[in-house]
């Protein structure tokens, strides 16, 4: 087949701005179906533009591709105003290109990360031209989970992203793999989790062509009877259909928090069990803003080093400032499949500070490898949106989301959690006085002597459980 490139097509919005678009498309006359991927990365760069699908290969399947550098970017005109300028950019280059003379009038869009929002905000409006998405390696709030987590600022995360710069709820499907944002192989420097992790043995660019050509083509080609959602579940490594997300058949089981008191470091008396507790003793620990407990590892994008990933904590668990609980040796295989969720009874010193929450897996050999984890600012408690300072010393309920992960517990293994108010650079620290950490100074930082509570009526980590013959 013959593909025709135009390059630097200038197409008007609605204020009379130009943006610089892209056209790949078959030679010769012909209506067809056409994708479109609006990006701020610069629309010439192929590393960006086919990091998840290959525009060639969905041209030579009959469509029409179109590649825009965003408002402000690049070979476009006007500012850049992320996300407030792209509702309307996209309805209108969604008008313009179904009325292209070469367009059968349907309209799909494509892309991850920031070109995920760019599809979100436009089919907000449900263009009568769009008829289908696939938004990938994105967010569904840009508040919560993309600029904030638990209401703590991402810091490494947004750095990063802004050094960057410098449908029916019947038809939706859900794909999860074991990538971090920016790494879709599947491997990270300290596991490597097979060839069949990989995006690419996924094949993506096979399920957007088999979307498209559904919901764009009318070809009846089953995908609305395969079951909706696909897992990769980690350590069989191994790619699995399910019918739902959460899980139908999850057992949301409670695991309680246990110590003597003394649940600091790796090997302090900490332990985590589905036995409910007796009375005991609260574990305690002063966290100092000045010295954080520093990223290693997780699902992130941080400037520097590449750290993302499953990485070994103990390092971090011989610090005073890390609470650790963990199970005893697992006696069978626990897969654990889901949202996750630590219910966290816990004080301060001071008027405000932060708690983390961190999944790991612990190995015969002693290593600690991170799994997910979370993290709440705790003045907004009891809503994101409006602060509540705590009372000194006073006992508050939190409940911290730990993400989502798909992973089996080996028999032999442990499975721990860890508790501390620090995880930078990925989030900005809490200085703990309530007032504005963005304006703060270090003279101004505050220590805080936190306490997590354990007894019969307090706290507990909840795992998606999946028990299956």
């Amino acid at each position: 087949m013959n593909i025709l490139i135009e390059k630097n097509i200038m197409v008007p919005m609605r204020d009379g701005v130009q943006l610089a678009t892209d056209v790949y498309r078959p030679a010769g006359d012909g209506l067809y179906p056409l994708i479109i991927q609006r990006l701020p990365y610069n629309k010439d760069l192929p590393a960006i533009t086919m990091l998840l699908i290959d525009i060639f290969r969905l041209v030579q399947q009959g469509y029409a591709m179109l590649i825009q550098d965003t408002r402000g970017r690049f070979a476009s005109e006007g500012e850049f105003h992320p996300f407030f300028q792209e509702l309307a950019d996209g309805i209108d280059t969604i008008a313009r290109a179904a009325s292209a003379p070469w367009s059968n009038g349907k309209v799909g869009l494509a892309g991850g990360s920031y070109f995920g929002a760019t599809q979100w905000l436009a089919a907000r409006e449900t263009p009568e031209a769009l008829l289908a998405t696939m938004p990938v390696i994105t967010s569904a709030d840009y508040y919560e989970s993309w600029t904030y987590q638990g209401r703590a600022f991402q810091l490494g995360f947004i750095l990063m992203w802004t050094l960057g710069f410098a449908l029916g709820e019947q038809q939706q499907r859900l794909l999860i793999g074991p990538w971090s944002h920016g790494s879709f192989g599947g491997i990270f420097p300290e596991h490597d989790y097979g060839l069949l992790a990989s995006a690419e043995a996924a094949d993506i660019t096979g399920a957007h062509i088999r979307w498209y050509d559904r919901w764009l083509k009318g070809s009846e080609n089953g995908v609305e009877q395969e079951k909706p959602v696909k897992i990769f579940v980690m350590r069989p490594n191994t790619w699995r259909e399910e019918d739902d997300w959460p899980l139908p058949d999850t057992q949301f089981r409670p695991y309680y928090l246990h110590s003597a008191g003394r649940a600091n470091t790796a090997t302090g008396n900490g332990a985590l069990s589905t036995e409910a507790p007796g009375d005991e003793f609260e574990d305690a620990y002063l966290y100092d803003p000045r010295h954080p407990v520093p990223t290693n590892g997780g699902a992130t994008l941080i400037p520097g080093a590449f750290i993302a990933g499953p990485r070994d904590q103990r390092g971090i668990e011989t610090r005073e400032d890390v609470l650790c609980y963990t199970t005893e040796p697992l006696e069978r295989p626990t897969e654990v499949t889901g949202p996750v969720e630590l219910v966290l009874f816990a004080s301060c010193s001071a008027r405000d500070t932060d708690f983390t929450a961190k999944l790991v897996d612990v190995y015969p050999s002693g290593r600690a490898e991170s799994i997910t984890d979370g993290i709440l600012r705790a003045c907004f408690r009891e809503s994101l949106v409006k602060p509540v300072l705590m009372e000194p010393n006073q006992m508050y309920e939190l409940h911290i989301t730990v993400g989502a992960t798909s992973q089996v517990f080996e028999t032999g293994h442990r499975i721990r959690l860890e508790i501390t108010s620090s995880n930078f650079p990925r989030f900005d620290r809490n200085i703990n006085t309530g007032g504005a950490i963005q304006t703060e100074t270090e003279k101004g930082f505050v220590q805080a002597l936190n306490r997590v509570y354990h007894d019969r009526a307090h706290p507990y980590l909840v795992l998606p459980i999946i028990e299956r013959d």
